[in-house]
């Protein structure tokens, strides 16, 4: 759901306030290299403009209280479109799935230090589907994260 939010944790802890201050003075240098359109792009302002138009409906400054929309602006840019046009481009049927579990840990918050997580983020489902070591906590029986786990092995065993 929120697969952007593994690549805004870098964002999101440290000096929060430098960070965005850097990101608000040169948003024209900083969005462009950050999003990759920097030498793809005609006009990366422009991009830039719209991108600021449409995730933070043309606000001045982007602020941590919008850490969500900055979520799905790289979730947006880093995996949807990605996926979208690999869709686009298969021949045969293809199936997505969209990992909304608001589970009780999550790799982005543990692993990358983001307090403002703000839910789901890339390879959360993982820990559903595999034994994962360091942190990551074991699945308990009768834990709703166990019955989670149970459910995704099943749909995923089933559809193959």
């Amino acid at each position: 759901k929120d697969d952007g939010a593994i690549r805004i944790s870098s964002l999101t802890h440290g000096d929060v306030e430098e960070k965005f201050k850097q990101l608000n003075d040169d948003p024209d240098s900083i969005l462009p290299m950050s999003l990759i359109y920097q030498h793809t792009a005609n006009n990366p302002d422009q991009v830039t403009q719209a991108i600021r138009k449409f995730y933070f409906n043309g606000a001045e400054n982007i602020t941590l209280e919008m850490v969500p929309q900055l979520t799905k602006l790289y979730t947006d840019n880093l995996f949807t479109k990605g996926a979208m046009e690999s869709v686009r481009r298969h021949s045969g049927p293809v199936f997505l799935y969209h990992f909304a579990y608001n589970q009780s840990f999550s790799l982005c918050s543990e692993y990358f230090d983001n307090p403002w997580h703000p839910g789901v983020c890339h390879l959360d489902e993982l820990l559903y589907l595999f034994p994962m070591e360091g942190n990551a906590p074991k699945l308990v029986q009768n834990d709703p994260d166990y019955t989670m786990s149970k459910h995704m092995i099943e749909l995923w065993t089933n559809f193959a």
